[in-house]
């Protein structure tokens, strides 16, 4: 887990686990080709560097990440059918980048690619340049306070254990507020 300081004698801890997005769009290769046997007409570029892969994270705490996986899963279900339903064009999009991952598995946070797991953090202001389409914000623990901030939409969502938020977040400059209780 990376530590990264939040005031003079505090620290918070997160872990990034995802597939990272390194790829081409793959739209003139030969569809009876392997990626792998794939040659640059051009430049050095190395296409077998290019295929989506899992984060160093991932297998660096595996045992969290199976945990959380297990924990969760129909936490994850329910969410993905919640945004299936409300928000069916999101999720044909971000569903059909998941159906084409290089594992039988997708993403066990389906329709989403990544999974960030943030401890007892208060964040800044920022936007989630990476993130393509949906951000989704899943608060888990006991506490109080911690609004989520949607800055330029004007919105504090009061979140408790368990609600969760989508929204476009490299369109939406967004942190959350104080809270007490740890989360």
């Amino acid at each position: 887990m990376d530590r990264v300081s939040k005031g003079p004698d505090e620290a918070w801890e997160y872990c990034r686990i995802h597939w990272n997005r390194y790829g081409l769009s793959g739209d003139t290769a030969p569809a009876d080709m392997h990626p792998h046997d794939l040659v640059a007409t051009s430049g050095r570029t190395n296409l077998t560097q290019m295929l989506p892969y899992m984060s160093h994270e991932t297998f660096e705490y595996e045992q969290l990440y199976l945990n959380i996986q297990n924990n969760l899963r129909e936490v994850f279900e329910w969410i993905e059918q919640t945004v299936a339903h409300y928000l069916p064009d999101d999720y044909t999009v971000l569903a059909e980048l998941v159906d084409i991952l290089p594992n039988a598995g997708g993403s066990p946070v389906k329709p989403f690619l990544s999974l960030v797991v943030n401890i007892n953090v208060c964040t800044i202001g920022h936007r989630g340049g990476k993130d393509f389409r949906l951000c989704l914000v899943l608060p888990i623990s006991n506490f109080v306070g911690h609004g989520l901030v949607m800055r330029e939409q004007g919105v504090v969502v009061e979140m408790h254990n368990g609600d969760f938020a989508c929204f476009r977040s490299d369109e939406t400059t967004h942190f959350n507020l104080d809270y007490l209780g740890e989360r």
